[in-house]
């Protein structure tokens, strides 16, 4: 008997992608996409012996725990969502289907994992000890995820202190409120999301400099990876933001501009704090490493921007999966023909602008 719930992603998969790539524009675009995975990939398959890193950097596979944990909380939400909000609520209270959708959904990620375990294992001639370490890790960050309760998502239970966009609530109450309601999706806090954003990058700086003194007798890679962690953690809270409240602000007048500065303030913010700490440890390869860091911040922030102005007349899933296959076709430009990228870039960032403005109504 097939899973009801998997039938109803897959169905909830087909509608977002026919909404996303419904024109012959994105349908060619989703072919160059895939085109150019495929030539990434042989290219990488060619060259799989190329990269090499010490011995020491298989500790890299513990990497796997917080995965683990993050991707295990993230099915656990979104059976919660299922279990209240769907059409398969009693689907998603029965044992045996939820033992299936989390198999299933670890599967998934355990494939995932396993790409770049494999690389990380070729890279440093230690296949046993990368696979034990990184599975180990994946099933117990994993574990303790099973083991914390869950917090009510904001949007989801109808927090009174995150109310749902109305045109009487966020045209009236001007853009320092509607900066505020965007805040309080990334940083989980209703009633004063500023104080969150304060004590987020307080805590992205202090863990980076921790990181960065700790690890100064590690090698390169192990060192890198510890002073990134952090940051990582960081942007993926940050990329949590409010479908609904963003797809409703150019019907009240907010610009493009407004949105993407909005959007980008807790990334910047992040990128700061934890730049700051490297230059104030002074750990080896500082520079790059905040290289390293700013492209890290500045992707997550493209990111963004690309999803708030696919919003405004689209739904959240179909939005996202456009601008995350969008965001794969710009990587993969980026890394086979690097001038070519910034063009791309600029072209598609001055369409998607002009299609935000297609949307306002109202001029304030």
């Amino acid at each position: 008997m097939a899973n009801r719930l998997l039938l109803y992603e897959l169905a909830l998969f087909r509608r977002s992608f026919a909404d996303g790539f419904g024109r012959w524009r994105d349908k060619l675009l989703l072919l160059i996409v895939a085109t150019l995975a495929l030539s990434w990939l042989w290219e990488t398959l060619e060259n799989a012996a190329g990269p090499a890193l010490p011995s020491d950097a298989a500790w890299l596979g513990a990497l796997a725990g917080p995965a683990g944990f993050a991707w295990q909380r993230l099915v656990a939400t979104r059976l919660g969502w299922l279990a209240e909000h769907s059409a398969v609520a009693p689907a998603a209270l029965d044992r045996r289907i939820r033992a299936g959708y989390f198999a299933a959904a670890h599967l998934a990620g355990a494939l995932v994992l396993l790409i770049g375990g494999a690389s990380l294992a070729i890279a440093t001639s230690r296949v046993g000890a990368v696979a034990l370490l990184a599975a180990s890790a994946y099933v117990a960050g994993a574990a303790l995820a099973g083991r914390l309760p869950l917090r009510a998502r904001i949007a989801d239970r109808g927090d009174q202190a995150a109310p749902a966009p109305s045109s009487s609530r966020t045209a009236h109450h001007g853009r320092r409120a509607v900066f505020r309601a965007i805040l309080r999706r990334p940083t989980l806090s209703g009633a004063h999301p500023e104080r969150a954003a304060i004590l987020i990058a307080a805590a992205t700086f202090t863990l980076t400099a921790a990181a960065a003194w700790f690890s100064r007798g590690q090698p390169d890679a192990v060192r890198v990876a510890a002073i990134t962690l952090p940051s990582l953690a960081s942007v993926l809270a940050f990329s949590r933001i409010d479908a609904e409240l963003i797809g409703f602000l150019p019907y009240a007048g907010h610009g493009p501009l407004f949105v993407a500065l909005a959007i980008c303030a807790l990334p910047a913010g992040g990128f700061a704090a934890s730049a700051l700490a490297v230059v104030t440890v002074h750990p080896p390869l500082w520079l790059p490493i905040v290289g390293i860091l700013f492209l890290l911040h500045l992707a997550i922030i493209l990111l963004l921007v690309v999803r708030a102005w696919l919003y405004p007349g689209r739904g959240g899933r179909s939005a996202d999966l456009q601008a995350q296959l969008e965001f794969t076709a710009l990587v993969l430009i980026a890394f086979m023909l690097p001038p070519l990228a910034p063009v791309a870039l600029g072209w598609r960032m001055w369409l998607l602008r002009r299609r935000y403005l297609r949307a306002m109504w109202v001029q304030l």
